[in-house]
């Protein structure tokens, strides 16, 4: 692993510590979490979707990030 060693080892003991909680939350049973996680999908469409912002506030937000055109030599 690269970085700083003790944090990339912390970070992967979280994940190892929170895929074994989910996995003793169904029974170490790999159907029931995808059927879990596919009903919790189906109910996400369902949900009323958010209001949309309108073009030019997303374009306002994005300016920041925008990649700038090069102009080509002629």
């Amino acid at each position: 692993m690269t970085g700083s060693g003790g944090r990339s080892k912390d970070a992967v003991e979280e994940v190892r510590r929170v895929r074994t909680a989910i996995s003793a939350e169904f029974g170490h049973d790999l159907k029931a979490y995808v059927e879990y996680l596919r009903e919790s999908q189906k109910n996400r469409r369902k949900a009323k979707p958010a209001k949309r912002r309108a073009a030019s506030k997303v374009a306002e937000a994005r300016a920041p990030y925008a990649r700038r055109k090069r102009k080509r030599a002629t």
